[in-house]
């Protein structure tokens, strides 16, 4: 099988930055306007203006830089969970459970499968949103948010499927990596909370 070298984890990693810093910041913004529309029918009440909480009356008129700085810290997080998680991925993988492959390949194969869902999942999110809000409980919300979960399990498989591919492995060995290092994960996040 061909490998793929950190050239194309560049360039993958480059498209995913992208993704996860404008992602975030178009949501705050489908957020802020259906919010901004929603409170639009009240403004001539002033009781009910003054009820709402500070965070939310100034959610509707959020500055470019603060959104911005937002967008950046979600990139740079996920760039860099991406690379804890994959770290572990590949130590369980080469170390533990007998896979050959290379840290680039599987990356490039994982960051692949993330560039071709991930934005197709946060314009669901997009629709979605906008539709709760102007819908306001219909159940028209369920039928956006039902593809959006169906996809993001089917982005997870795919991940254990490339994660199985890169270290010859198998789908079933790619699943038992994934699980031991959110396993690991998880343990990591807990001591550092107790702590």
């Amino acid at each position: 099988a061909r490998q793929n070298d950190w050239n194309a984890v560049v360039f993958e990693l480059f498209i995913y930055f992208l993704i996860m810093l404008f992602g975030p910041i178009f949501l705050v913004l489908v957020i802020g306007q259906s919010l901004g529309g929603l409170f639009g029918n009240f403004t001539g009440n002033a009781d009910f203006m003054a009820s709402l909480p500070p965070e939310i009356a100034n959610f509707t008129a959020i500055a470019a830089v603060p959104l911005l700085l937002m967008g950046l810290f979600s990139a740079v997080g996920s760039v860099i969970a991406l690379f804890i998680q994959g770290g572990l991925i590949h130590l369980i993988s080469t170390g533990v459970l007998g896979g050959r492959g290379t840290f680039p390949n599987m990356l490039t194969l994982i960051l692949r499968v993330y560039n071709r869902w991930v934005p197709i999942i946060y314009l669901l999110a997009y629709v979605t949103i906008a539709v709760l809000f102007i819908a306001q409980g219909s159940i028209v919300v369920l039928c956006l948010a039902l593809p959006m979960i169906v996809i993001s399990f089917y982005m997870v498989l795919q991940v254990v499927v490339r994660t199985g591919s890169a270290y010859d492995y198998g789908t079933a060995m790619g699943c038992i990596a994934m699980i031991l290092s959110n396993f690991v994960l998880t343990l990591i996040s807990t001591l550092l909370g107790v702590l």
